[in-house]
């Protein structure tokens, strides 16, 4: 699981890219600049993104929360962002899943 984080403005998020999410910022940034100038909170469940974490591209999955940070006047200031990582959770489905499939397959070959 990911901690939250914040960001700041608009003209912050054009100095993050290569601090901090380098891979994912083409994905990520029209996400958040929609949430900073829209003002609308993005929520997604199991979103796919590329990251290359142990030296080679790989695809995890993420519940994520992008939320906006509003200051005392209502207008956005900031992006408050909240994800949870569900790669291994969905790693395990899809296997259990095929164990099922490959146990109903056996069953079905011993009657014949």
């Amino acid at each position: 699981m990911h901690l939250p984080s914040v960001i700041s403005t608009l003209a912050h998020l054009d100095v993050l890219p290569e601090k901090n999410w380098g891979e994912l910022w083409n994905d990520r940034e029209p996400l958040l600049r929609s949430v900073l100038n829209g003002g609308s909170t993005v929520l997604a469940k199991d979103r796919p993104f590329c990251i290359e974490g142990h030296g080679y591209p790989e695809t995890v999955q993420f519940d994520i929360s992008y939320s906006p940070v509003r200051d005392e006047e209502r207008r956005v200031r900031g992006v408050l962002c909240i994800v949870n990582d569900t790669t291994d959770r969905l790693f395990k489905k899809r296997w259990l899943n095929a164990a099922r499939v490959l146990r109903w397959g056996a069953a079905f070959c011993e009657k014949i």
